[in-house]
């Protein structure tokens, strides 16, 4: 997600008043983003009906399965982070 369009959601959610967004002490570009109380009751409502709703889409979805998929999304992270080394090596050589 580029900066912008996080900024943008951040905006949302904490016009929706469900977080808070503080400049940093240390480090005026940062900002730290955490839940407000209403975030927090939103969260609190919202896993449970997570919970049941992948409860629901995983019950006939056998453990071989759910291995193998996890086992792929692993070597499709590792693959993901070896692109970015090259990239970024690929950049650094060229500078």
């Amino acid at each position: 997600m580029d900066p912008g369009a996080l900024t943008r959601q951040l905006k949302a959610l904490q016009e929706l008043g469900w977080v808070e967004r503080n400049t940093s002490e240390r480090d005026n570009r940062v900002t730290n983003v955490t839940l407000s109380a209403l975030g927090h009751g939103i969260v609190e409502q919202a896993m449970p009906l997570r919970s049941g709703f992948l409860q629901d889409v995983l019950e006939n979805v056998s453990e071989t399965t759910m291995r193998n998929l996890s086992k792929g999304l692993e070597e499709l992270e590792g693959g993901i982070a070896e692109a970015v080394l090259r990239t970024q090596q690929d950049k650094a050589d060229a500078a």
